[in-house]
């Protein structure tokens, strides 16, 4: 894991999680008062964070193991563990696992999954907020999977099936060179295939008997949860857990890479096909949660730093040159060095560095040079202070691993300031001096031209070993400079130039949820305010017309260059109006589709009162791009080639997500672009079709200020060009299969149902349809996936549309080798959809289908991504937004027969489309 490219870069973490413990000063380090934390008699870790969304618990169980720990015999047993971790516990063996979760509402994928990495392998759930028995019953499920898991051997095989799926589709990551010669030399972090197949059930479980020990995991409770209920349910279903009977020892857990000097021409290390010399210099990690681990990683990174910068400004100029600190492997600290340079030798470059480093020898560093990269360091706290972030769970996840305490962003700053500004030249004397002395491990490429014969071992070593040796210049202090410019971290107030108005009257307002509710206005405006702190600062129009607005034959144009028309707003030029929105750091987006299109600002809470006055200067008094600028973007845009997927226009047809156009014929000129723009203001200002969305942490007077500006706005309603819905295109007549090309080696298989409606489809067969999708998902993973192992990737989508006309699909698909396109059909018409077509379902399923849709639609109600988008949608398609009282209201009033009747009719066998995308055809 990375701990530092520029060492700013880890400022952001170092901030929330500092590396020192509470005894460096004696004294209270002012840790953070929003956080519980604990640990059990047999070492169980807990943090519980009252942060999050409303309606959501996330709870994450981390496991202090990754693939790093394995043994050449055990590769790929770390990430295969994580498999067969959900495949059935004393308690609830093989598929009751599953089931409990089912029966809680969560889906696989969505409330619930694991990830494996190279230290450590997560565990990821969410549940409802104000539920204390689906909290209980979480963790006592976790509990089972981390401590009592029971394997058994179909189960086993079937994960072997589905690992070595994920290796052949290229779930893997790249081996590090730099663990050449070790035990992990060439892991790819899950194993090879062969590795998968001789892995046995005893040799997974004595892993996780090994590692999954209470002293090796800690559980994070990331939401609104009461502590006092939180830590009862702890204590008392984590702390029955016997402690480990053979504790690990830190210093051995992991390999040591100090144990020898490797010297490799062989591996492909170039960037942008420049030639790099790679020095890395390694020693063993040192104590941690000390005064003085502090101190020594600050040197570390500002040495780092000064070195780095000495080496650009040599004579050679080795202008791409990176220096940082690394531990690849915990416990393992690496000084690493990547030398670049233009029409040099790797000798040159080794040269040059070994010059510096005598140089800094000669003379040590200079006071100058330590206070500017301090400083800099200084200046990146502020950054982090003013952000004022909330603690996330990945913070917490990382104060666990590095065992080190979690401490206030002030804090934090404090103690960068107290050593920094007391370190002084020879803080880095003895560092500067026996660095080169450390193992190594050096890597170059002998295929590229920097490289000759005689740049071998032997010369290598040699040069640095004779450093001391060698007669150097005094060193001349080039003052360093920033490598990037300090960003804009804070708003600068700046008025908006927009005369005042009277509000208008808010004609209804309707509570919604929490902090969460609709005006309406006289003028046809619908807005939706989320006044929340955890919600970013935005203002969005969603509008329920797009390009059908738009002339057949401007379509294609529109849709290619509308971003390009509006130049600024008010009475702003273009540069004045750029000037103000970096003042306000607000940013505008706008997007269309076939049957919609959204404009939003986006910002800082400090600004929110300006970005409204701004989205009323953009939908009433928006200006013209200057004719000459838009032309230039617009032709570059125009001249731009892109790669034609015939499958997704295809696709968005049959499911009316498409449109028909023209391709691009008129010749760009001043009038085109006034048509242009003429449409891009008609969307715009459509108001009447739209809804407003606003949110963030709000001021008081929210209410006043959107009755003023947007209250106020006359809207136009565009003219509706009528598309004609052809049958004959959407209806499939019989099965209707079309093969496409793409470049991907395996093959993407898609089943697509569609009907359409003669009366007014509601929200509630908008659910039933997303039910069906649910469903649909499910038996493939129990049929296709784990019952065949034949797939590699599935999915499952549905959607409903209410203009131009009453329709729905469902699409069913998933990736496959194309020698078993054929055998996986079979199975699919047989064990899938065939049941399907005939309406066969359980009663108990369908109760579980929408247990599952309760957890997706109420538990995630106060999702911003989902209030800003699909929220909103539906809020469009059925003219009214539900409360999560309604919408669960809407989902138990799903009936079996109702759904049994639904699919059946959805699922027609006999009419539908297959649509395969291939590897190598031809169109």
């Amino acid at each position: 894991m990375n701990r530092i490219i520029e060492f700013w870069c880890k400022l952001t973490f170092l901030i929330a999680v500092l590396t020192i413990s509470c005894p460096i000063f004696g004294q209270d380090l002012s840790l953070r008062d929003d956080i519980t934390t604990g640990k059990l008699k047999n070492g169980f870790t807990y943090y519980l964070v009252p942060e999050g969304e409303p309606g959501k618990v996330r709870i994450r169980m981390v496991a202090n193991v990754g693939s790093q720990v394995e043994t050449y015999e055990e590769r790929g047993v770390a990430h295969l563990l994580e498999h067969m971790i959900f495949k059935g516990t004393k308690s609830f063996p093989g598929e009751k696992s599953k089931e409990a979760f089912d029966q809680l509402g969560l889906r696989f994928g969505g409330d619930y999954n694991a990830t494996t990495n190279s230290t450590f392998t997560n565990y990821r759930f969410q549940i409802p907020s104000n539920n204390n028995e689906h909290l209980r019953q979480n963790l006592f499920l976790l509990k089972e999977m981390m401590f009592d898991i029971q394997m058994e051997q179909e189960a086993f095989e079937v994960e072997k099936k589905v690992v070595i799926e994920e290796i052949n589709r290229g779930e893997t990551s790249d081996a590090s060179p730099y663990l050449i010669n070790t035990a992990l030399e060439g892991h790819n972090g899950i194993g090879t295939i062969a590795d998968i197949e001789n892995k046995t059930l005893k040799g997974v479980q004595d892993f996780y008997d090994k590692y999954y020990t209470p002293d090796q995991l800690a559980l994070i409770i990331y939401g609104d949860v009461d502590p006092k209920i939180a830590k009862k349910y702890i204590k008392k279903i984590y702390g029955k857990v016997a402690p480990a009977a053979h504790p690990l020892d830190p210093e051995t857990k992991y390999i040591d890479l100090t144990k020898q000097t490797v010297v490799s021409g062989q591996y492909e290390l170039s960037r942008n096909h420049k030639p790099t010399l790679v020095l890395a210099f390694k020693e063993r990690e040192g104590e941690k949660g000390t005064y003085a681990a502090f101190k020594k990683e600050l040197v570390d990174n500002i040495f780092c730093s000064i070195l780095e910068h000495r080496l650009k400004n040599t004579e050679k100029k080795l202008s791409r040159t990176t220096i940082s600190t690394s531990t690849l492997v915990p416990g393992n600290n690496l000084y690493n060095l990547r030398l670049q340079a233009d029409k040099m030798s790797y000798s040159e470059m080794l040269e040059a560095f070994c010059q510096v480093v005598a140089q800094a020898r000669k003379g040590g560093f200079d006071q100058r040079e330590i206070d500017f990269y301090v400083n800099l360091r200084l200046s990146r706290f502020e950054e982090a202070i003013n952000r004022k972030e909330r603690v996330s769970i990945d913070a917490l996840q990382n104060a666990f691993l590095k065992g080190e305490p979690l401490q206030t962003p002030k804090a934090a700053y404090e103690l960068m300031a107290k050593v920094g500004n007391a370190l002084k030249p020879a803080d880095f004397t003895e560092l500067l001096s026996t660095f080169t002395t450390y193992p190594k491990t050096i890597l170059f490429d002998e295929t590229q031209d920097a490289y000759t014969p005689n740049f071998d071992e032997a010369l290598i070593l040699e040069k640095i070993a004779k450093i001391n040796d060698l007669d150097v210049a005094p060193f001349e202090y080039v003052e360093p400079v920033r490598k990037f410019a300090k960003r804009q971290v804070e708003v600068v107030q700046a008025e908006v130039n927009i005369e005042d108005r009277k509000a208008a009257a808010i004609v209804k307002r309707i509570p919604l949820g929490e902090n969460l509710y609709q005006l309406k206005y006289k003028n046809g405006a619908s807005v939706v305010v989320y006044n929340s702190p955890i919600a970013p600062t935005m203002i969005k129009l969603m509008g329920k017309d797009g390009l059908n607005t738009i002339p057949k034959e401007d379509r294609a144009l529109f849709s290619k260059t509308y971003k390009y028309l509006t130049g600024s707003f008010g009475t702003y030029s273009n540069s004045e109006a750029y000037t103000l929105r970096k003042q306000l750091m607000v940013k505008d987006d706008e997007s269309v589709s076939a049957y919609g299109y959204e404009f939003a600002l986006t910002g800082k809470p400090e600004s929110a009162v300006q970005m409204i006055q701004l989205f009323n200067l953009y939908l009433t008094a928006s200006q013209q791009e200057e004719t000459n600028a838009f032309l230039k973007s617009a032709d570059r845009q125009l001249s731009k080639t892109s790669h034609v997927d015939a499958y997704e226009p295809f696709k968005e047809m049959v499911t009316m997500q498409g449109i028909e156009t023209e391709e691009v014929n008129a010749k760009l000129d001043e009038a085109v672009m006034n048509r242009l723009f003429s449409y891009n203001e008609q969307l715009k200002k459509n108001i009447g079709n739209a809804i407003i969305y606003v949110s963030g942490d709000l001021p008081e007077n929210i209410d006043e200020l959107i009755s003023k500006y947007i209250g106020t706005i006359k809207g136009e309603k565009p003219q509706r060009f009528e598309e004609q819905v052809a049958n004959d295109v959407i209806h499939p007549k019989g099965i209707i299969k079309k093969d496409f090309p793409w470049g991907k080696d395996i093959c993407l298989v898609d089943y697509l149902f569609n009907k359409t409606s003669a009366q007014a489809l509601s929200f509630k067969e908008d659910m039933v349809n997303k039910v069906l999708k649910q469903y649909a998902w499910e038996k493939l993973l129990e049929i296709i996936r784990k019952k065949y192992g034949l797939v590699y990737a599935m999915g499952s989508t549905s959607e409903t549309t209410t203009y131009p006309t009453n329709f729905q699909y469902t699409s069913i698909r998933y990736m496959i080798d194309e020698k078993n396109i054929i055998k996986a059909h079979n199975i699919m018409v047989e064990e899938v959809l065939g049941p399907m077509s005939r309406g066969e379902i359980s009663d108990k399923d369908v109760e579980k289908l929408k247990a599952m849709m309760e957890s997706l639609y109420l538990m995630s109600f106060y999702d911003t991504k989902r209030l800003e988008g699909e929220y909103l949608q539906q809020g469009l398609k059925y003219g009214k937004l539900l409360t999560r009282a309604e919408i669960k209201e809407t989902i138990q009033s799903i009936s079996a027969d109702e759904f049994r009747a639904f699919m059946k009719e959805m699922i027609d066998l006999d009419h539908y489309f297959l649509l395969i995308k291939k590897p190598n055809i031809n169109n």
